[in-house]
């Protein structure tokens, strides 16, 4: 039960729902009746609902205890031990089938349980499911919709940079991690979830759904907003990690950088920048050469990232682009993708020109 944990009052373990859903809280006065009414409403009934309040010193207990729904069961810890092992000690406890993370300040749409049961029943190699999700800011407002990759393939891609789910919309298989032992890693503390998700996954397939299931909220309080530093230097360590497991020697400097370009992808590329589209590259290469991997989905990456580096290297510098070796990768890769672009630029410069010329005439 994990030092300084009572036992949960009411607590059966024999029993067998079909969804356990977890929900680590410390000191979560303000968000936390939102996010287990969230769960309570939800269309599929048949769950427990594990709460570990993790020696919360606010009011979080007297906002628990006034739940007399037969489905929750609260673990207290009587100090507070934090975030890992508040989830390890909750995996203990679980029962169900399949289990769903939920964080204290977020809120489940009513249908998320249903929707993610169903899909994992109907698609037995998804051991983790995940799902597109509204941003809220601390007052509840509605900011964004923000996607995951979807397909295995493209979740696999992703996973070498980057973490690709939210942790508090995932449901997991449970019986692929009581299999294989998997649980929370305290040695990559705030990326904790991310360094589970890479290893779940040489187990079986993930997927996001594009539908929104919950509701994300953005506010001051949150953990990874106080530790962003600590927590990209953890992401870069797994992600280096990730990508030596497809035979891809990285530095950290160089990790560091790639994660970087993931989303914000330079808009003039330095000749010395071509050794790391060209690694970039190699990677997809790599992972290309995975048994589960779907090469139409490959393809598509590799033509997108061909795209942006070849919009992102200055007319004026053809030379560097041959002499780093960019330019031949680019052709035995996809030279149907470096011949589209270089032909679309052409069509664009002569366009310019023509323009011009006309304006001129007038």
């Amino acid at each position: 039960m994990g030092r300084g944990a009572a036992a949960p009052a009411g607590y059966d373990p024999m029993s067998k729902p079909r969804v356990t859903v977890l929900l680590p809280v410390y000191n979560g006065e303000r968000y936390v009746q939102q996010a287990v009414d969230s769960i309570l409403a939800q269309t599929l009934d048949d769950f427990e609902f594990i709460i570990v309040n993790d020696g919360s010193t606010d009011s979080t207990a007297e906002i628990l205890a006034g739940y007399r729904d037969e489905r929750v069961v609260i673990a207290h810890h009587e100090t507070n031990q934090g975030i890992v092992p508040s989830l390890n000690h909750g995996l203990e406890l679980a029962r169900g089938t399949f289990i769903a993370r939920q964080d204290a300040d977020d809120i489940s749409l009513p249908h998320r349980l249903e929707r993610q049961v169903r899909l994992l029943e109907n698609h037995p190699r998804v051991v983790i499911a995940g799902s597109a999700y509204y941003l809220i800011d601390e007052h509840g407002t509605r900011l964004r919709t923000a996607h995951r990759p979807a397909s295995d393939t493209h979740i696999r891609w992703d996973l070498l940079f980057h973490n690709s789910f939210l942790h508090t919309a995932v449901m997991l298989r449970a019986d692929t991690l009581r299999r294989h032992g998997l649980r929370y890693d305290a040695r990559a503390l705030h990326a904790e979830d991310y360094d589970l998700w890479s290893r779940l996954l040489r187990h079986g397939e993930g997927c996001n759904s594009d539908d929104p299931l919950l509701k994300h909220r953005i506010h001051e309080q949150q953990i990874s907003s106080r530790v962003a530093t600590v927590q990209a230097r953890m992401a870069d360590r797994i992600a280096q990690a990730n990508l030596a497991r497809l035979g891809v020697q990285v530095s950290a400097a160089d990790i560091s950088t790639l994660r970087h370009w993931y989303y914000w992808f330079p808009r003039r590329l330095s000749e010395a920048d071509m050794r790391l589209c060209r690694l970039l590259l190699g990677s997809l290469n790599a992972l290309q050469e995975q048994p589960a991997s779907d090469p139409v989905v490959v393809r598509g990456l590799r033509r997108r990232w061909i795209d942006r580096m070849l919009a992102a290297i200055p007319a004026q510098q053809p030379g560097a682009l041959w002499r780093s070796g960019l330019l031949s990768t680019m052709l035995r890769d996809d030279s149907q993708a470096v011949r589209r672009h270089l032909a679309k630029r052409i069509t664009q410069r002569l366009r310019r020109v023509l323009q011009k010329t006309a304006s001129q005439a007038a």
